[in-house]
């Protein structure tokens, strides 16, 4: 039941869905699977309503459900599960201004998807878009006013745009 209500969920948010709309799909999956031993549907339905909360901008919200998501696949030891958990993560702190904990979340999440061993086309494109990510973030961090764009996690349904922090003089 849970599956299928995250999979409604997952099919309004490829269509664009108000976020309203995702958000409550996600919950009615939630509802099911919080009471329930963690498993790859807890950690993708937690993944799924981070992004919805950053798109809400409920920044903290969103870093509890990927830091919730994060436990979910490092407790089933999925560890491309806990590569995306950080990616989203270091996503959040790009959005707070946080570039040193953005990288580190980014240099950790490409640790783990490096440790895979096998180097599919998901888990090369993963390293590439973290170490670019970690790059960005020094950049970012010696010239905070200049317009500098990141990939986004591979979970965003806006994969394909790069996402522009604010200028800020934060780092």
């Amino acid at each position: 039941m849970a599956s299928a209500l995250l999979g409604k969920a997952s099919s309004l948010n490829q269509l664009y869905a108000s976020d309203e709309e995702v958000h409550g799909a996600v919950e009615e999956a939630w509802e099911i699977l919080r009471h329930m031993e963690p498993s790859h549907v807890h950690g993708n339905t937690l993944v799924l309503l981070g992004q919805v909360f950053i798109r809400m901008g409920r920044l903290v919200d969103a870093m509890n459900a990927f830091e919730r998501c994060l436990g979910a696949y490092q407790h089933i030891g999925l560890p491309f599960g806990v590569a995306e958990a950080l990616d989203s993560i270091g996503f959040v702190y790009l959005h707070t201004g946080a570039y040193s904990d953005a990288h580190s979340a980014f240099e950790t999440a490409a640790e783990a998807s490096v440790s895979l061993g096998k180097q599919s086309e998901n888990v090369q494109a993963a390293v590439y878009r973290c170490k670019t990510n970690m790059e960005k973030t020094k950049s970012k961090q010696e010239r905070p006013d200049e317009p500098i764009g990141f990939y986004r996690p591979r979970s965003d349904r806006d994969l394909a745009v790069l996402f522009y922090p604010e200028a800020t003089s934060q780092s």
